[in-house]
C-alpha cells in the first residue's frame, strides 16, 4: 500500500491516467475562454487584421499615401485601386493602411499613456487614503467633469496638432475613469486577509502594494483598457474630422472621412470605406471588452 502512494505521489499522471489534466496559466485559461465564443473570436481577428495592415503597410501597400496622380482622380475601385481613388488620385487602399498606423497607434500610446497615469494615482488614493486621496479624487472629478472629446479638443486647441499632443490630450481624457476604477480595487483588496496577514509580519508599504494588492487589481484594469482603445480610435477620428487631429498629409481615418465628405454623391465609397475601419475597429474593441469582463467575472455570464 505504501509503495502504490509512493508511486502516485512521484508520478501523477501514470497513477491518474485519463483523469489527470496538467495545470495551465490563469492568463492562459481566460484567452481560451474569449476565444471560445464566436462573436469574441471575430472581434479579435478584425483587431489582428487591422494590426497586421498596419504594421506593414510600408510592405503591403501598393502605392505611397501621398503621390498624388491627378489623371487618377475619383477613380471608381478597380484591379489597379481595389478602393478607388481620392480627389486628388491618391490610392485609397494605401492611405487605409497608413491611416490605421496612426489610428492604432495613437489608441495604443494613449490607453497607454492613461493607464500608466491613472493606475498609478489609483493605487496611491486607495492605499494611502487620508488628504491624499482627497487631492486626487478631486482632481480626477474636475477633469471627468468635461466629455472626454470636448477636453481632448480644449488640448488639442491650446496646444499645436501633433501625434505627441493628440496622444496626450486623448490619454488625459481617459485617465479619471482608470484612476477611480483602481482606487475602488485598492479599497476592496487592502482588508483581505492576506494583506493584514503582510502587514502583521511587518512587510513594508510599496511590497504591499505591488506584490499583494494591484495583482487583484488588474483584471478590471486590462477590461477597462481595452474599452477605452475603441473610445481613443473615436477620439483620434473625431478629432481629425474637426480638422484639429493629425495634419496632412499624414493619412488618418479621420481627414479622409473630412476630405470626401464634399464628394459624397459623387464618390460614395470614400466615406464607406473609412467610416466602416472606424465602425468595425470600435465595436470590435468593445465587443473584445465585454468577453473579458465575462471571462474575468463569471457571476456576469448569467446576466
Amino acid at each position: 500500500m505504501t509503495e502504490h502512494v509512493l508511486e502516485a505521489d512521484a508520478n501523477p499522471q501514470e497513477f491518474l491516467g485519463e483523469f489527470y489534466r496538467p495545470a495551465r496559466s490563469p492568463w492562459l485559461n481566460t484567452t481560451f475562454q474569449v476565444l471560445r465564443e464566436p462573436f469574441s473570436a471575430i472581434a479579435a481577428t478584425i483587431i489582428l487584421i487591422f494590426t497586421i495592415c498596419a504594421i506593414f503597410a510600408p510592405i503591403l501597400a501598393p502605392y505611397s499615401p501621398t503621390d498624388q496622380q491627378a489623371l487618377e482622380a475619383l477613380k471608381s475601385p478597380s484591379w489597379a485601386h481595389p478602393l478607388g481613388t481620392d480627389q486628388l488620385g491618391r490610392d485609397q487602399l494605401s492611405r487605409m493602411m497608413y491611416g490605421g498606423r496612426v489610428s492604432l497607434g495613437i489608441g495604443i500610446g494613449a490607453v497607454a499613456f492613461a493607464c500608466l497615469i491613472g493606475v498609478t494615482l489609483g493605487l496611491i488614493a486607495g492605499y494611502v487614503r487620508g488628504i491624499v486621496d482627497d487631492i486626487i479624487m478631486r482632481l480626477m472629478e474636475v477633469i471627468i467633469a468635461f466629455p472626454g472629446l470636448i477636453l481632448a479638443l480644449m488640448l488639442i486647441a491650446f496646444f499645436e496638432p501633433s501625434v505627441k499632443n493628440l496622444l496626450f490630450a486623448i490619454g488625459i481624457a481617459s485617465v479619471p475613469g482608470l484612476a477611480r476604477l483602481v482606487r475602488s480595487q485598492v479599497l476592496s483588496v487592502r482588508e483581505r486577509d492576506y494583506v493584514l496577514a503582510a502587514r502583521s509580519i511587518g512587510a513594508p508599504g510599496w511590497r504591499i502594494l505591488f506584490r499583494h494588492i494591484w495583482p487583484n487589481c488588474m483584471a478590471p484594469v486590462i477590461v477597462a483598457a481595452t474599452l477605452s482603445m475603441g473610445f481613443a480610435v473615436l477620439a483620434e477620428a473625431g478629432l481629425s474630422f474637426l480638422g484639429v487631429g493629425v495634419r496632412p498629409p499624414t493619412p488618418t481615418w479621420g481627414s479622409m472621412l473630412q476630405f470626401s465628405f464634399g464628394f459624397i454623391s459623387l464618390a460614395p465609397y470614400l466615406s464607406i470605406v473609412p467610416g466602416a475601419a472606424i465602425f468595425l475597429l470600435v465595436l470590435s474593441f468593445n465587443v473584445l471588452g465585454d468577453a473579458l469582463r465575462d471571462a474575468f467575472d463569471p457571476s456576469l455570464r448569467s446576466r
